[in-house]
């Protein structure tokens, strides 16, 4: 009889105890899901949402992270595109030209076959040239789409042994920059577009 008393307690406190258990796990969800709507409503008011050009949706805070990330990105594609495109020797230049081409659209290869219509590859090949490109500064605007970019420095060309009686010439460059995927041979995800020579004197 004591037994049977026994696990009728123990039947009751499990019955107990699972209720509770119950309870307190409804309590939890309902107290989750209270506060997660509680925080969408007090974050859908206090921030922006920005659609990209392909209608994705961003807070302005990711939109202003990106942006800040774009910046150095920029500067860094913009000075590949010159060492590329500028530093020559009558070894490297046809690599380095292929790497060139592949950050740039039509406006940057339509110079290279204005300078390789002149003969300047050619020139620098037989003449055992060197062309190096010195920076100045590089300055960016990623507030409007496309991104802006100028750039300033010298270019140098002189024979093997005699760099410093080489020929140097000033150089501005301004252009725009669009997002493009990025790949194995343009990391950066930017193409440069309308590549105008300021000036080269």
């Amino acid at each position: 009889m004591k037994k049977l008393l026994q696990i009728d307690r123990l039947l009751i406190f499990l019955k107990k105890m699972a209720m509770f258990s119950i309870i307190l796990s409804l309590v939890s969800v309902l107290a989750s899901l209270s506060y997660g709507v509680y925080l969408q409503k007090k974050l859908s008011k206090s921030q922006v949402y920005i659609l990209d050009r392909n209608t994705m949706a961003y807070t302005a805070k990711v939109v202003k992270d990106e942006l800040t990330y774009r910046e150095p990105e920029i500067i860094n594609h913009m000075k590949l595109f010159q060492k590329y495109f500028f530093n020559l020797d009558q070894f490297n230049y046809k690599k380095h030209l292929e790497k060139a081409l592949n950050l740039i659209d039509d406006s940057g290869k339509n110079y290279y076959l204005t300078l390789k219509s002149d003969g300047w590859y050619q020139n620098l090949k037989m003449n055992n040239l060197i062309q190096k490109f010195e920076l100045d500064s590089i300055k960016v605007d990623v507030k409007e789409y496309p991104y802006s970019a100028s750039i300033y420095g010298k270019t140098i060309v002189y024979k093997y042994g005699d760099e410093k009686g080489g020929d140097r010439k000033r150089i501005g460059i301004n252009c725009k920059l669009y997002d493009v995927s990025r790949t194995v041979d343009n990391p950066h995800g930017l193409m440069i577009s309308k590549y105008h020579i300021l000036y080269h004197e």
